[in-house]
């Protein structure tokens, strides 16, 4: 039986990261999203954003691209939002998301750095945060990127 562990920090925002889903929803759309990973047979550690991003920790399963994960993930979680009626102002998702690699040493604080995400926001703005992600993983900032 072969083993894997790929575990992945994504990050993916709302179409120009406007703030459309409202605080009080967030939750319906955390176990909504959830669902379509599980459909995927990958296992999700943690899941917590704002208004106009998400931040999950996720075990890929190998069976699954994280480009074909992520399209899914962005296509049914739009559809329902645009149907529930639990998120009138929203749109679509951006184009784009970022996803990095994770070893199981990082996995604890990954799983609270995305717990935080509340805190964290209170002293850094979302350009702000995904420029250092982007940093640290030597990729540019370009103004429009996860829009």
């Amino acid at each position: 039986m072969s083993k894997t562990l790929l575990l992945s920090h994504i990050v993916f925002g709302t179409k120009n990261r406007e703030r459309t889903i409202p605080p009080d929803q967030k939750e319906k759309l955390f176990r909504f999203i959830w669902s379509v990973l599980k459909e995927h047979k990958c296992v999700l550690y943690r899941i917590n954003g704002m208004g106009d991003h998400v931040h999950m920790l996720v075990d890929i399963h190998p069976s699954v691209a994280v480009a074909t994960l992520m399209r899914e993930v962005k296509s049914k979680s739009s559809q329902w939002m645009k149907k529930s009626g639990f998120f009138p102002a929203f749109d679509s998702w951006g184009q784009e998301y970022f996803a990095e690699s994770k070893s199981v040493a990082d996995k604890d604080r990954v799983i609270n750095y995305i717990k935080e995400q509340e805190t964290h926001h209170r002293t850094i703005t979302a350009d702000g945060e995904f420029k250092g992600l982007f940093a640290v993983n030597g990729f540019s900032w370009f103004d429009d990127d996860l829009r």
